[in-house]
């Protein structure tokens, strides 16, 4: 087991592993499994999804009462360049022993992403701006 979440009352816990034999019918890739801990059930989520990359894991996260699974996947397949080895986030909604197909969550546009990146370094600069001015008035008021 390499990564975990769990819901905020124990019952859901849903974790990442490249072992194999965690079903009746043994999986060859590595996927995340969401188990009941009262029923003992326990579902592949992301048979779906195909093969995960190459040297990547999921990050994940329940939501508090263990209904939504919040996942990234990394999709092995080349032959799709726009998303091969990028991190796609999905969300599962976990209903009984059969839970919702993963329903990609619409990524950020390149537009987004500069406006964000542009936040970040004014943030900065700003944050450093103030800083010195404060070292100015303390050297002020020692001298």
């Amino acid at each position: 087991m390499f990564f975990a979440a769990m819901s905020s009352n124990g019952r859901i816990v849903a974790y990442y592993t490249v072992a194999t034999r965690m079903l009746a019918t043994p999986s060859v890739d590595p996927a995340i499994y969401v188990k009941d801990m009262v029923t003992g059930d326990v579902i592949n989520v992301t048979a779906s999804l195909g093969r995960m990359a190459p040297f990547q894991a999921p990050m994940m996260d329940l939501s508090a009462d263990g209904s939504v699974l919040a996942f990234t996947w990394y999709t092995s397949d080349p032959s799709d360049p726009a998303v091969f080895n990028r991190a796609l986030v999905y969300t599962v909604e976990l209903r009984g022993i059969q839970p919702t197909a993963p329903t990609p969550v619409p990524g950020l546009s390149r537009v987004a992403v500069a406006l964000l990146a542009a936040g970040v370094a004014l943030g900065a600069w700003m944050g450093f701006r103030r800083d010195r001015r404060k070292r100015a008035q303390a050297r002020m008021a020692l001298a």
